[in-house]
Protein backbone atom coordinates (compact mmCIF):
# COMPACT_ATOMS: atom_id res chain seq x y z
CA UNK A 1 0.00 0.00 0.00
CA UNK A 2 3.09 2.43 0.48
CA UNK A 3 3.43 5.41 2.74
CA UNK A 4 1.55 8.78 2.77
CA UNK A 5 2.99 12.24 3.96
CA UNK A 6 1.37 13.55 7.08
CA UNK A 7 0.01 17.79 6.85
CA UNK A 8 2.05 18.21 4.14
CA UNK A 9 5.24 17.13 5.24
CA UNK A 10 7.25 14.86 3.19
CA UNK A 11 9.74 13.75 6.37
CA UNK A 12 6.70 12.46 8.24
CA UNK A 13 4.92 9.66 6.77
CA UNK A 14 2.10 6.77 7.94
CA UNK A 15 1.17 3.72 6.07
CA UNK A 16 -1.59 4.66 3.94
CA UNK A 17 -4.42 2.37 6.13
CA UNK A 18 -3.22 4.20 9.28
CA UNK A 19 -3.08 7.50 7.77
CA UNK A 20 -6.64 6.82 6.74
CA UNK A 21 -7.85 5.84 9.68
CA UNK A 22 -6.78 8.55 11.56
CA UNK A 23 -8.08 10.75 8.96
CA UNK A 24 -11.68 9.05 9.15
CA UNK A 25 -11.86 10.78 12.87
CA UNK A 26 -15.07 13.26 12.93
CA UNK A 27 -13.32 15.41 16.06
CA UNK A 28 -10.28 17.04 15.50
CA UNK A 29 -9.44 15.81 18.74
CA UNK A 30 -9.24 12.59 17.98
CA UNK A 31 -7.65 13.23 15.13
CA UNK A 32 -4.52 14.53 16.48
CA UNK A 33 -4.67 11.54 19.21
CA UNK A 34 -4.86 9.46 16.59
CA UNK A 35 -1.42 10.69 14.59
CA UNK A 36 0.29 11.42 17.93
CA UNK A 37 -0.73 7.58 18.92
CA UNK A 38 0.90 6.01 15.49
CA UNK A 39 3.90 8.74 14.93
CA UNK A 40 4.99 8.61 18.46
CA UNK A 41 6.35 5.28 20.79
CA UNK A 42 4.60 4.98 24.12
CA UNK A 43 8.31 5.75 25.24
CA UNK A 44 8.92 8.59 23.60
CA UNK A 45 5.45 9.96 24.48
CA UNK A 46 6.19 8.98 28.41
CA UNK A 47 9.64 11.09 28.71
CA UNK A 48 8.31 14.09 26.17
CA UNK A 49 6.43 16.96 26.16
CA UNK A 50 5.49 19.26 22.93
CA UNK A 51 8.02 21.89 24.00
CA UNK A 52 10.06 20.19 26.64
CA UNK A 53 10.60 21.38 30.42
CA UNK A 54 13.38 21.19 32.83
CA UNK A 55 12.09 17.02 33.12
CA UNK A 56 11.11 15.99 29.66
CA UNK A 57 12.56 16.35 26.19
CA UNK A 58 10.54 18.71 23.67
CA UNK A 59 8.85 15.94 20.99
CA UNK A 60 9.87 16.01 17.22
CA UNK A 61 8.87 19.32 16.23
CA UNK A 62 8.84 17.87 12.71
CA UNK A 63 6.16 15.45 13.31
CA UNK A 64 4.45 18.21 15.59
CA UNK A 65 4.22 20.65 12.64
CA UNK A 66 2.90 17.88 10.21
CA UNK A 67 0.06 16.91 12.59
CA UNK A 68 -0.73 20.85 13.24
CA UNK A 69 -1.11 21.03 9.21
CA UNK A 70 -2.59 17.53 8.80
CA UNK A 71 -5.38 19.22 11.80
CA UNK A 72 -5.23 22.70 10.25
CA UNK A 73 -6.17 21.13 6.49
CA UNK A 74 -9.43 18.64 8.48
CA UNK A 75 -10.99 21.72 10.08
CA UNK A 76 -11.24 23.55 6.87
CA UNK A 77 -12.74 20.23 5.07
CA UNK A 78 -15.37 20.26 8.01
CA UNK A 79 -16.06 23.74 7.88
CA UNK A 80 -16.39 23.78 3.95
CA UNK A 81 -18.49 20.63 4.45
CA UNK A 82 -16.01 19.03 1.68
Amino acid sequence: MGTVPVGGCRDVRLERAEYDFAKAAVKPSRLVLQLVDKLFSKEVLMRSAVHGTKDFDALDQKIIAAIKGKLGIHIEIMQNGH
